[in-house]
């Protein structure tokens, strides 16, 4: 029985190895169209919407990276949502800096009950906007000067009504090490690009809210963000939503394109992956993916520990145990090195890495189970009716 499962192991991690090397592949030759094709004459215009909520100290690089972009025909709009620091301040006096951009800094309106705060911010400009194209990113990242170019030509060239590009992360702190990189390997290993990609299968879809670039169509007949009002994930949400509507979704890498650092404390790394996780999986679904990543990161070296003492034979106490840790952690290797991501201390704690993603997974699916608010932003969600979302903000 042991041996059997030590071999049903080796082929999940040989399985993770093969769609590692066809997202590569898929990547690849994203990247070689992108610098290949040429923008339409005229270039589409392009709403670059921007939530922005208690961002102070990102805000100024994300507008300065955008407002920097090399493409013809664009606008710029942040969504002041109700912060209770000085980030419209200091994105007004950012776009100050770029008089020759369209800069547009709006003060949100008061968050409505049924409604996501992020969601909320996002529909109020998606309504303030021209553009062909809209284009939906986070405060927290930065962009290259060539980011929005490449991605309007992809976006052009696979004919995509969604395509998202997610970002490089970037992680300092040690719990930013330990977590982060998890979501670099589990994307790069265990997420087929040409599977998002493929039409006929209308429930496996991802995107990243850190980038995701909308033809003005496609966005008004899924209903926009206020279709998906009260989802705390509503990056997700909106890419199923597009796939079931049969529109083309087109998910691409985009760590050269932009970077983000999405939490800079232990805290904020607890409440945000505790937030997304369980959401992100369902609740039926989430204790199986607790058990595999405990079967994938931790299984293989308690077995190569204490297999043989229990008395295991060669091939399922150390041999297919070995093969498992060397596969895993290669495709980690990998993954961050094309990323520039490598840190060695988040490496070699991989499998303590793995255990406080299984307790984040846990807080977040105990939080769904015992019907507990969940907080982001000083406001508190109560995710678990069925009928629109009840809000309670924190005094």
């Amino acid at each position: 029985m042991m041996l059997l499962y030590q071999l049903l192991m080796t082929a999940c991690c040989a399985a993770m190895a093969a769609l590692a090397v066809t997202n590569f592949v898929f990547i690849r030759r994203d990247a070689r169209r992108a610098k290949q094709l040429a923008l339409p004459k005229p270039a589409p215009m392009v709403s670059i919407c921007i939530p922005a909520r208690n961002e102070e100290h990102n805000i100024a690089a994300c507008l300065g990276s955008l407002a920097r972009q090399n493409y013809p025909h664009f606008e710029i709009l942040v969504l002041n949502d109700q912060s209770e620091d000085q980030t419209g301040a200091v994105a007004r006096k950012v776009a100050a800096q770029y008089p020759h951009v369209a800069i547009r800094v709006i003060d949100g309106e008061p968050l409505p009950i049924m409604w996501i705060g992020k969601s909320w911010a996002c529909d109020q400009m998606s309504r303030a906007a021209t553009g062909e194209y809209l284009l939906f990113t986070d405060a927290d990242t930065v962009w290259a000067p060539h980011a929005l170019e490449r991605l309007v030509k992809l976006a052009i060239d696979s004919r995509a009504d969604l395509l998202s590009a997610p970002p490089r992360l970037d992680a300092v702190t040690i719990w930013e090490r330990l977590s982060v990189p998890m979501l670099t390997v589990a994307g790069a290993t265990m997420l087929s690009l040409p599977l998002v990609a493929h039409p006929a299968m209308k429930d496996y879809a991802v995107a990243s809210g850190a980038c995701l670039l909308f033809r003005r169509e496609a966005y008004d007949r899924i209903g926009g963000h206020a279709g998906v009002r009260a989802q705390i994930v509503e990056d997700l949400e909106l890419a199923r939503r597009a796939k079931r509507c049969k529109l083309k979704l087109h998910l691409t890498d985009g760590s050269r394109l932009v970077r983000c650092r999405m939490y800079r404390s232990g805290r904020e790394v607890w409440e945000g992956f505790t937030k997304n996780f369980s959401k992100c999986f369902g609740a039926l679904l989430t204790p199986l993916v607790l058990a595999a990543t405990l079967a994938i990161f931790v299984g293989p070296i308690l077995s190569l520990l204490f297999g043989p003492a229990l008395g295991w034979g060669w091939w399922e106490g150390t041999l297919l145990p070995l093969a498992q840790i060397v596969t895993i952690m290669s495709l980690r290797a990998a993954a961050e090195l094309k990323l520039k991501t490598f840190s060695w201390s988040g490496y070699l704690l991989t499998p303590f890495a793995a255990l406080f993603v299984v307790a984040i997974g846990l807080r977040s699916w105990s939080r769904t189970l015992l019907r507990q608010p969940t907080p982001w932003r000083n406001r508190h969600y109560e995710m678990w009716h069925r009928d629109p979302v009840r809000l309670r903000h924190r005094q």
